[in-house]
């Protein structure tokens, strides 16, 4: 019986704050319309971490890939940093494997500079590839500068 009670007690509650407006329901919105979308990848694996805009409308991703076909050029091994550039319209400019033998990774820190190129901080286990580095530890923290077209300056 006592639990018979506490329900008779819930449901005068609840039609009290229904009635008082502290309840209000969801409004539906009309969701934003889609502009244009892309898929970007090969046939392995492929993993997005940051998209950023850039000084000319456009986007800079940065991802990790796998692939060694599709959109991605360049694959180097294991598990590469690809970087993608894309214009307003989310067309591919251009893209880059970045990385050598081992595996790299971008947690990610990529930055246009004013001169419109690109920095980029990762990690690597290379030493080979794109990475010119001798240390012989597990991992390394890896600073790479990118012109505006993604060549790699230092």
């Amino acid at each position: 019986m006592h639990q018979f009670m506490r329900q008779q007690l819930i449901f005068p509650l609840l039609l009290a704050v229904m009635t008082t407006g502290v309840y209000e329901p969801a409004i539906a919105q009309t969701p934003p319309d889609i502009l244009w979308q892309h898929n970007y990848g090969g046939s392995s694996s492929e993993a997005g971490r940051k998209i950023l805009p850039t000084n000319d409308g456009g986007y800079i991703v940065t991802a990790r890939t796998q692939s060694n076909d599709g959109d991605v050029i360049g694959y180097y091994g294991l598990t590469d940093i690809w970087i993608i550039k894309l214009n307003a319209l989310g067309e591919l400019e251009w893209q880059r494997c970045m990385g050598g033998s081992d595996q790299e990774w971008n947690e990610t820190v990529i930055r246009q500079t004013s001169d419109g190129g690109y920095i980029l901080g990762a990690y690597t286990n290379s030493t080979d590839g794109d990475v010119e580095c001798s240390s012989q530890e597990l991992s390394t923290i890896w600073v790479t500068k990118l012109d505006v077209l993604g060549n790699v300056l230092w």
